[in-house]
């Protein structure tokens, strides 16, 4: 069967697994709920369009609940269908709150009037019904009611009056010297790009995209850069330059950035930033970092700034715009510079696997990543790539889940998947998934017999004293073979040059790579987050923090010493 084919009868994907699958016509059936919620997941961010995913019974709404957190801290527009008896719903109702930022209980009269609305400020949504036949009926009523959704038509919808709040913020932001704009998805997606560019031009401001944004639609993602000139640095989430720009800002404008996006750069307890942040948003919330809050559209609000910048004059200094177009390249020469020195090692660095991995995509590839190390190795080097990585939760064993609902939102790109060898196991039964829809997804398994990303803080902060990280050497060929796709073995160069020629070649099946690499790497990307993560605990424990990385660089040379030497350098660019 073609994988592109299965939608609902309104042309919505819907995700689902077990009862539910059985009982909804035309769902994609998966072999775990939060597998489903997963996949629902995938194909909102890669198609920039709604979809569904759907449960029976207690125990797979609590794994679709467990599998919507990640669609929930990058607001994405997924309704999630929950059939509960009375018994069952007293339990599960809690966690699928918490999950979401709707719920909609049509056991007690609630209606799907304004599920459309709802998608653009207030997803994912829970639907609650009362059983099977019920749930059916509800998820062809969804469908229907978001059949034509896009989020820039749902933008459009509300109302662009200028508020008193978005004039009284205005003359702050004008006299700002040292001004970021902070781009999250929803502004992203949904917003005027052009206007958002003409935005930073004027200003002469730098553009940090939250790790959602970075994530956005490819196509969206082309779009959104063709706005902006080259004298506009537009910085992805997570790298140096990206962190630098914010921590060096003397305000913050975070266009539809959701407050739970803005945590992963220190804005909450644990602050590394101390800025003054204005949010803009169609539905703020009402606690956070924000000093100011705006409730307005990101693109009507940009252009309203653009009007006073242009009254008044910008008071930005001089250089400070052009000092991040420089530190992008830097960066970019920094971490290509550190793979090279991979080249012809015994055992393959992640740095170099990594690089080739980027380089060799087709240009129209969607990469999909998790938030342990693997996934920050990914996102060291696929700068400007459409890349889905939920930036909530660490995404563990989320990819290939959401490799299943990118490929049927996007058939018509290539879809890679980078996962590290201690989550592939929480997700690898969905091979099987992809497998039975003849979806020819790659996924590279970085095998370093590791829990990398906790191997990464007991390296900086324990003395190098590691604990339950080492994982048993695996056969992934045979895991592979066991769910009918193709697979092969990497341990040397030659054997990645391989690999890579396979994975752009016609497939009808997935293919899984093997890849063998060095123990106790520190990604970039991830060095970066920690330090911002532990802020904290860092004031208190500076001496202890700074004996442990001492012996980390002496016990870890080749793989603490590189990476300080890249963030070293991208800094003092």
């Amino acid at each position: 069967m073609d994988f592109a084919q299965t939608t609902s009868s309104d042309g919505v994907l819907c995700f689902a697994a077990g009862a539910a699958a059985n009982a909804i016509r035309g769902s994609i059936a998966l072999r775990d709920a939060q597998a489903a919620a997963h996949a629902a997941d995938g194909a909102a961010r890669a198609g920039g369009g709604p979809a569904i995913t759907a449960a029976v019974g207690l125990a797979d709404s609590l794994r679709l609940a467990a599998g919507l957190v990640t669609a929930c801290g990058d607001r994405l527009p997924v309704v999630a269908a929950v059939a509960l008896s009375s018994d069952e719903a007293d339990v599960a109702l809690p966690a699928l709150r918490t999950a979401s930022r709707t719920l909609l209980d049509l056991r007690d009269g609630s209606a799907m009037g304004d599920l459309a609305q709802l998608l653009a400020t207030r997803s994912p949504v829970v639907v609650v019904t009362a059983d099977s036949e019920s749930l059916a009926t509800a998820v062809e009523g969804a469908a229907s009611a978001i059949a034509d959704w896009s989020h820039a038509a749902a933008v459009a919808a509300f109302d662009d009056a200028e508020s008193e709040s978005a004039t009284a913020a205005l003359p702050a932001l004008r006299d700002s010297k040292r001004p970021v704009i902070l781009v999250g998805r929803g502004a992203a997606v949904g917003s005027d790009p052009v206007a958002i560019a003409r935005l930073a031009k004027t200003w002469q401001a730098p553009v940090c995209l939250t790790f959602s944004a970075t994530g956005m639609p490819a196509s969206v993602l082309g779009r959104f850069l063709a706005a902006f000139s080259a004298d506009v640095p537009v910085l992805p989430a997570g790298t140096v330059p990206w962190s630098t720009a914010l921590a060096r800002a003397d305000r913050i404008l975070a266009l539809g950035s959701g407050v739970a996006e803005t945590d992963w750069f220190g804005l909450t307890e644990a602050r590394l930033v101390r800025t003054p942040v204005t949010l803009v948003a169609l539905e703020p919330e009402s606690e956070g970092v924000a000093e100011t809050i705006v409730n307005c559209e990101a693109g009507s609000f940009s252009m309203a700034l653009v009007e006073e910048l242009e009254r008044g004059g910008a008071l930005t200094a001089d250089g400070w715009s052009e000092r991040f177009i420089e530190a992008r390249a830097k960066w970019t020469e920094l971490v290509d510079d550190e793979a090279q020195r991979g080249v012809g090692d015994e055992v393959l660095s992640a740095a170099l696997v990594a690089r080739q991995i980027v380089s060799a995509a087709p240009a129209e590839t969607v990469f999909v990543g998790e938030g342990g190390a693997s996934g920050m190795w990914l996102a060291s080097y696929a700068w400007l790539r459409p890349i889905a990585m939920p930036a909530q939760h660490a995404s563990i064993g989320a990819s290939i889940g959401m490799a299943v609902g990118i490929a049927a939102a996007e058939p018509q790109r290539p879809v890679w998947a980078v996962v590290g060898d201690g989550a592939f196991f929480y997700c690898a039964r969905e091979l099987a998934t992809l497998t039975e829809r003849g979806a020819p997804v790659v996924v590279f398994v970085f095998n370093d017999r590791s829990w990398n990303a906790i191997r990464l803080v007991q390296t900086l902060f324990f003395r190098r004293r590691t604990v339950g990280t080492d994982l048993p050497s695996v056969n992934y060929r045979d895991m592979a073979d066991l769910h009918g796709a193709e697979s092969i073995r990497v341990k040397t160069a030659g054997d990645l040059a391989k690999a890579l020629s396979m994975a752009q070649e016609p497939r009808t099946r997935p293919l899984v790579v093997d890849v063998r690499i060095e123990k106790g790497a520190i990604p970039f990307v991830g060095a970066n987050l920690i330090l911002a993560e532990v802020d904290g605990v860092l004031r208190s424990l500076s001496g202890a923090a700074a004996v442990s990385s001492g012996v980390a660089a002496a016990k870890d040379r080749p793989a603490l010493l590189a990476n300080l030497r890249v963030i070293r350098g991208a800094v003092r660019k």
